[in-house]
């Protein structure tokens, strides 16, 4: 993510004109933004790490949860802004600001700021267009990241899963597997080379004692399908 959101940065910066652009996400209290990344094109430097306290600063915050777009072209004086005065803005020659919500599933989760030095300066429509796009931009690049993440703690966990000395199979409602370990198949001895197919042929269900299998359909499955799961043993026969 952290080079996503160096060329985002970097090119919205030089699109606009402004000195900082910033991707900010709320830590875990709700009550501060840490940098995700702070481009200056001063120096073309980037900063990630930096803390901004909200505790003092009620009415931005509630603007960015409110999924608010600010605007403020007096950033100082700004009824929304101006709490950042002493803390932020002061403090590197901040005159302008304009801020978009990242939202994710309705929930604010960061914010992705332009900051402009010197002078005060006035934002066009087009410019907040196009400052609106990036946030949606931020939270796509969220989601492909995660989305990728999960692939591969699911390969992780196949791979995992795949060499436990205990069976694992996973069935459908008819009892026919869908996936079987090693230990699985070893434990029901299928002919040599046998796959999935050959071993489905075979209906996992004959491996269930009648008493088992009786308890299988009447408890198992309902409560499976009730709650989402079934926890508990079932003995298997073999041979």
């Amino acid at each position: 993510m952290q080079r996503v959101y160096h060329l985002m940065t970097e090119r919205a910066a030089l699109a606009l004109g402004v000195e900082r652009v910033g991707v900010w996400m709320f830590d875990e209290t709700g009550q501060s933004l840490v940098a995700a990344d702070r481009f200056s094109s001063a120096d073309y430097s980037h900063l990630e790490g930096a803390v901004l306290s909200l505790a003092s600063c009620p009415r931005y915050k509630a603007a960015l949860t409110g999924d608010q777009l600010v605007v403020a072209t007096d950033a100082m004086n700004d009824p929304v802004t101006s709490e950042l005065a002493d803390s932020y803005l002061r403090p590197l020659g901040i005159a302008s600001m304009l801020d978009a919500p990242i939202v994710r599933g309705g929930r604010t989760i960061g914010v992705i700021c332009h900051e402009h030095v010197g002078h005060m300066r006035s934002w066009y429509e087009t410019e907040l267009a196009f400052f609106e796009s990036l946030s949606d931009f931020v939270t796509l690049a969220l989601y492909a990241n995660e989305g990728a993440q999960l692939t591969e703690r699911n390969r992780m966990l196949a791979s995992i899963i795949e060499i436990l000395p205990d069976p694992v199979v996973t069935v459908g409602l008819d009892g026919d597997p869908v996936y079987i370990n090693q230990a699985a198949y070893q434990t029901h001895e299928p002919p040599e080379g046998a796959g999935l197919v050959e071993f489905r042929d075979q209906n996992i269900s004959k491996s269930y004692s009648p008493e088992a299998l009786k308890f299988r359909s009447e408890v198992i499955v309902p409560e499976a399908l009730r709650s989402g799961y079934w926890r508990g043993e079932v003995r298997l026969q073999t041979g």
